[in-house]
């Protein structure tokens, strides 16, 4: 086994494998750590953690949410890391290393996410409070209705957003991304907590007869307001349209953190809804195939419904860990995605504390004892 050369200390990790149901390729996995002691030998600024493959050399690329502690503290923890396969049959065993003096930032964030990424979200404030930072190369940040609105609060995984029922986060038009849709598939998940029972959306529409896309809460398959229930909705330029919800109320709104995942397939008629990694009985309004979409007019919005006519239908409540993909991510990645995140573990499996044996074969030389030399006091004859 192998070690990164030049750091003291490490820690293996593996996931668990019983809520893969399929092997995952470029997975983003959240691995936490809470007042952990031994990341007290870490720097202040963290910029020493890393993250490898199995043979505990090949680095992986990693974006830190959280970090507090180091330089002599016990330390609390939040990453992302771009694992290239996670395996359904067995744990996937990766390792955590700290302690190099003067280190470098290790950090990588843009490319924790893949290509099929158009936003990646941790939800914290950043650079300020009227800004949410797109964590991928896409540069698809995020603006605020106003400073402070959606207000950050503490979230899932680390800091959220509330929104309080005029508030909103506009993505932007999201570059090509509305083009894309009909051949690529689009996929929208997020963690959420509220306890509202009013309709709400979160999207964008285009003008007449133009490309729309928006997911629904507390709305039924033909979006009448309808507690509990979740849909989704998808328009191509030719007027084709896709559009249904879950069957049965799914209990996302009892005031509790929940993992919600929309998509739609790409050149087909068929959308998927996942509340907490379990999909949903669908029923459809309509299920004509939006094979022309078009890029978007007006910018995707978080906790609102954005169009010609300005804002609309606001979201009440929670926001965390943002994903919009032009891709379908399936079901095994919804299940795992949601375990990942809402199991108290992380669905993490950890080793013990290692030292890297060339700084135990330095710390086990023998002692000498040291002598010092004190000048004998000069003496004057009187």
């Amino acid at each position: 086994m192998g070690w990164l050369a030049g750091y003291a200390l490490r820690r293996k990790f593996s996931t668990q494998h019983a809520n893969i149901d399929g092997a995952l390729t470029d997975f983003p996995l959240l691995v936490a750590l809470d007042s952990y002691a031994p990341l007290a030998a870490a720097l202040a600024t963290g910029y020493d953690l890393r993250v490898t493959q199995s043979d505990g050399e090949t680095l992986q690329k990693y974006e830190r949410e959280q970090w507090s502690g180091g330089a002599g503290s016990a330390a609390t923890l939040r990453l992302w890391t771009k694992c290239p396969s996670l395996s359904a049959v067995a744990a996937t065993e990766q390792y955590l290393y700290w302690g190099k003096a003067g280190d470098s930032d290790g950090e990588d964030a843009e490319n924790v996410y893949d290509s099929d990424t158009e936003a990646a979200y941790t939800c914290v404030d950043d650079p300020d409070t009227s800004t949410l930072q797109d964590s991928t190369s896409n540069g698809n940040d995020g603006t605020k209705g106003a400073a402070g609105e959606p207000t950050e609060t503490t979230g899932s995984v680390h800091y959220g957003q509330n929104f309080d029922g005029d508030d909103y986060v506009d993505l932007g038009t999201l570059g090509t991304f509305g083009t894309r849709m009909d051949t690529e598939g689009f996929s929208f998940s997020c963690r959420l907590k509220t306890s509202d029972t009013s309709a709400a959306r979160m999207g964008c529409a285009n003008s007449s007869s133009q490309t729309i896309m928006f997911v629904a809460l507390n709305a039924n398959a033909g979006l009448g307001a309808s507690s509990g229930r979740l849909a989704m909705y998808a328009r191509d330029n030719d007027g084709n349209r896709c559009y249904g919800g879950a069957n049965a109320d799914t209990g996302f709104n009892d005031g509790s953190w929940h993992t919600i995942t929309w998509e739609m397939q790409p050149d087909a008629d068929t959308i998927t809804i996942y509340v907490d990694g379990q999909a949903q009985a669908i029923t459809y309004t309509q299920q004509a195939t939006p094979d022309n979409t078009g890029n978007l007019q007006y910018g995707f919005c978080l906790g609102c419904y954005n169009t010609s006519s300005g804002q609309s239908l606001y979201y009440t409540g929670d926001l965390d860990v943002v994903r919009l993909a032009s891709a379908v991510r399936g079901a095994a990645w919804a299940k795992f995605f949601h375990h990942n995140l809402a199991e108290a573990d992380n669905e993490l499996t950890w080793g013990d504390l290692e030292f890297n044996p060339a700084f135990a074969a330095a710390a086990a030389l023998p002692r000498f004892p040291v002598q010092i030399h004190r000048p004998r006091p000069l003496v004057i004859p009187y």
